[in-house]
């Protein structure tokens, strides 16, 4: 009985993989399609990026300076259904990844991946409902458009203030904070330079800093899932 007893004693428990952390598994899901959906958001602002960039530079006479992104998908462009498909793309990565993220808010999480995930197909309208031409008469299609990116807006800095309340980590809220800050200056410049040379810059900064931060939390929450994969 002894011996039964001790080998008792020794015997392996099994425990979950990642539970530790802002990379943890939920135990909801399974730990590898958890890291999959981690990937698509820490990978999302790249390929709005890449996107911009190339169909950009494919597009007569367009400018990443002065042009606005959106002009990329307008009625009459060259790219514009590759431009659609894109930025539609884009919003679905966001989706796809928008609950692996509630850890960033803590108790709050839920309302966070909410968020995000309403953001997301905010993108995904504003991509798929193109704007008009710069001085065409305004249609349905684009006041859709319209509302839709100044709804994603409004949702991303709502994301971004429950960080900023409620993140596990002083860096996250502080982050966060610095996010809104700076998302705040960044619409203010962005209203000022409409019209301007400077109008495609300022508008990329404004949507580059709030896509970025949703890159940065998944990639953070994907190095230490993987960290504690591999220490599991």
């Amino acid at each position: 009985h002894r011996g039964r007893d001790r080998r008792a004693r020794y015997r392996e428990i099994p425990c979950r993989r990642g539970m530790t952390g802002l990379g943890r598994n939920t135990g909801v899901m399974p730990h590898g399609w958890f890291r999959i959906r981690l990937g698509c958001a820490a990978a999302s602002s790249a390929v709005f990026a890449f996107a911009v960039i190339v169909i950009g530079s494919l597009t007569p006479g367009y400018s990443q300076w002065s042009d606005p992104v959106s002009r990329l998908a307008s009625p009459g462009e060259p790219w514009a259904l590759e431009a659609r498909t894109a930025f539609a793309a884009y919003g679905l990565l966001v989706v796809a990844g928008a609950g692996t993220l509630r850890q960033y808010a803590g108790h709050q999480g839920h309302r966070l991946a909410r968020c995000l995930a309403l953001y997301a197909v905010a993108c995904v309208v504003a991509g798929a409902a193109p704007k008009d031409q710069p001085g065409a008469a305004p249609t349905l299609v684009s006041q859709v458009h319209v509302a839709a990116a100044v709804l994603a807006g409004a949702l991303l800095l709502g994301a971004m203030t429950l960080v900023a309340m409620c993140g596990q980590t002083r860096t996250a809220r502080r982050a966060a904070i610095a996010m809104v800050l700076l998302t705040g200056l960044a619409a203010g410049i962005f209203r000022l330079t409409w019209g301007t040379q400077a109008y495609g810059l300022s508008e990329r900064v404004l949507l580059g800093l709030g896509m970025g931060w949703i890159s940065a939390l998944a990639t953070s929450a994907f190095i230490a899932s993987t960290i504690n994969a591999a220490v599991g």
